[in-house]
């Protein structure tokens, strides 16, 4: 069925969105009544009852300002991975979740565009995105 011993996990609908489709199961004894009760809703919403399962982490935040030099390192070596990984050319955003129970962080997904953050990393980096995201897929120089 499944190897995940550690709980609480989170249950997410392959095509979801809007959260349906969605459970978080806390123990292993209400798996199999929230696997079914998501595939339910996927099927109903999505016409596709396939589910994945990630670790669900209570008190989550996103990876914003704030983070050592060490950790920034980290993750912008994870993200060009990710994005090398796809054979992803182009301006676009990766984003990891941060666990503050754990202080780990994980991989939540990646968006071919810029998100509406983009001037807080502006901000920090002094790099214009929007002429990146322009200007780097054609290989036009800056």
């Amino acid at each position: 069925m499944h190897n995940l011993d550690r709980y609480p996990l989170m249950i997410k609908a392959v095509l979801g969105g809007g959260g349906k489709g969605m459970r978080i199961v806390q123990q292993r004894e209400e798996f199999d009544e929230m696997l079914e009760s998501s595939r339910r809703e996927a099927r109903k919403s999505f016409n596709d009852d396939r589910v994945l399962l990630e670790r669900y982490i209570e008190r989550p935040r996103h990876i914003e300002p704030g983070l050592s030099e060490g950790q920034r390192h980290e993750l912008g070596e994870m993200a060009v991975a990710a994005a090398k990984a796809v054979k992803y050319v182009g301006a676009g955003t990766v984003e990891f979740i941060f666990d503050c129970d754990t202080g780990k962080f994980y991989f939540m997904e990646m968006n071919t565009r810029l998100q509406v953050e983009h001037p807080v990393t502006e901000m920090i980096t002094g790099l214009d995105l929007v002429h990146w995201q322009i200007h780097v897929p054609d290989s036009q120089p800056f």
